[in-house]
């Protein structure tokens, strides 16, 4: 039972490192995507400095959203079976 313990504690850590990895990727890349895209779009048609600034915006927002759904996934699984149930229902529990 040891071992099935040390292989539970070393699948979660696992599990945890991979959320952190993707949670930094859904921050970083957005962001470098649309700021590298707004300075090519800045030199490419010699547009003004107002492109990187929208470009940033953009890539901001799309990183808030990929932090907020990453964050929700985590708390969805992170959630064990007896969390997900709820609190029994009870005899004396009426609609």
């Amino acid at each position: 039972m040891d071992g099935a313990m040390k292989n539970s504690e070393w699948s979660k850590t696992v599990q945890n490192l991979v959320w952190i990895g993707q949670l930094g990727l859904s921050i970083a890349l957005p962001l470098g995507v649309f700021i590298f895209l707004a300075v090519y779009l800045k030199n490419r048609f010699d547009l003004g400095a107002w492109v990187i600034i929208v470009g940033a915006a953009v890539g901001l927002y799309g990183a808030v959203g990929g932090f907020i759904s990453s964050m929700k996934q985590m708390k969805r699984t992170s959630e064990t079976e007896e969390e997900k149930k709820g609190p029994p229902i009870h005899f004396t529990d009426h609609d």
